[in-house]
């Protein structure tokens, strides 16, 4: 009976990897929430976790809290499902839909936020179009592999010396994440929080020693969303005082 069992479950997650990986091509649905009254300079490209959608955000609260801290930028939650990841299209997707009609439309910076499977995705698009791309936030983004991670890990992520051979998806990406040790290099800015216990709070801390310290923020807590909304407020809260986002216009009296 637990043989049949697992049997079943192996079929359901094939049959569903399948789905999704049918809807690899698909043009990537969005869900826009501008600025008001006119358009912004800055645009922000919101990327779902694992089993959420473009509508997810906007229920969690973070729009509002980003009309709450006063920034003057518009948002858009895009529908990257798992068939994206699944299918290696995601960036491709995402970039024709979405990033490239943007700086066609005249928005001067764009920057991405990502959670857990969407903080992966949002890396994966920096990395392939960083010119593009004019900073990033992750709240707890997956980071690859646990054997990539051990790997790095052992060495720590600031002495860690990738082999001079290409490597797995994952492994290219540390390898460009590396490149935040040095200030100099032309990368986005990055910005990163997590929760202490989060099951991937390891290899968050990992990246987190490549970053100045003004740019990683953590709570309490595990991988949910009652660790990510004060998060991410207190990121809004930094950029805003940093001046890296446009400050909301003044309301005539």
């Amino acid at each position: 009976m637990l043989r049949r069992a697992f049997a079943l479950l192996g079929l359901a997650v094939a049959v569903l990897a399948a789905c999704a990986t049918a809807k690899k091509n698909q043009p990537m649905a969005t869900l826009r929430h501008p600025a008001a009254p006119e358009r912004a300079d800055t645009l922000v490209v919101l990327l779902p976790g694992a089993g959420d959608s473009a509508t997810t955000y906007d229920r969690e609260g973070f729009i509002a809290a980003a009309r709450e801290a006063g920034s003057a930028v518009d948002l858009v939650a895009v529908d990257a499902h798992a068939g994206y990841y699944f299918g290696r299209t995601l960036t491709d997707r995402l970039w024709e839909d979405v990033l490239a009609p943007a700086r066609a439309e005249g928005y001067r910076q764009i920057w991405l936020v990502g959670i857990s499977m969407g903080g992966l995705g949002a890396l994966l698009t920096a990395q392939r179009h960083a010119d593009a791309i004019d900073g990033v936030v992750l709240l707890a983004p997956y980071l690859g592999k646990r054997r990539t991670i051990e790997q790095i890990a052992a060495a720590g992520a600031r002495a860690w010396e990738p082999a001079p051979e290409a490597g797995s998806y994952d492994y290219e990406l540390w390898r460009w994440l590396k490149g935040y040790q040095d200030p100099g290099a032309a990368r986005p800015a990055l910005y990163l929080g997590y929760g202490t216990e989060d099951r991937g709070a390891g290899a968050h801390a990992l990246l987190a020693e490549l970053l100045p310290p003004e740019q990683t923020f953590t709570a309490p807590g595990g991988h949910d969303w009652p660790v990510w909304r004060p998060l991410w407020r207190e990121i809004l809260s930094s950029l805003a005082a940093s001046s890296t986002w446009p400050p909301a216009p003044e309301t005539p009296a």
